[in-house]
């Protein structure tokens, strides 16, 4: 059995540790969490028009779904937000993630599209 006061003690530390930690990590860990969230939230829109799957593909679906629209969303914000400065928020890139989450379902038909509209460019 675990004594009293020295585990009172390293819950108490571990506790400050964290609290410190929120301080210096707050701001920046609010807005990737909703990010995540936002994403997760498309995901899983998109996930309930595929009820023939597995919960191992469902679990991939949503990872690889989170995921791209994560590195997507914040490339995406970065561009939106140059060609329109007005659209300059902290709830941009959760939108964005959101609605590429929404769209995870046609993705690879979007990224073939874009694949075929740069092949056509460039004469291959």
């Amino acid at each position: 059995m675990a004594e009293p006061i020295s585990t009172t003690a390293t819950g108490a530390a571990s506790v400050g540790f964290l609290a410190l930690l929120i301080g210096a990590i707050g701001p920046v860990a609010a807005d990737v969490m909703l990010v995540v969230i936002s994403a997760l939230a498309g995901c899983f829109i998109a996930l309930s028009s595929k009820p023939s799957q597995s919960v191992l593909q469902s679990i991939g679906f949503i990872v690889i779904g989170v995921t791209v629209a994560l590195v997507l969303s914040w490339a995406a914000t970065s561009a939106v937000t140059r060609l329109v400065p007005g659209l300059d928020s902290a709830y941009t890139p959760a939108l964005i993630a959101m609605f590429i989450g929404f769209m995870g379902n046609q993705l690879p038909a979007l990224f073939a599209a874009i694949v075929a509209k740069v092949k056509a460019k460039l004469g291959l």
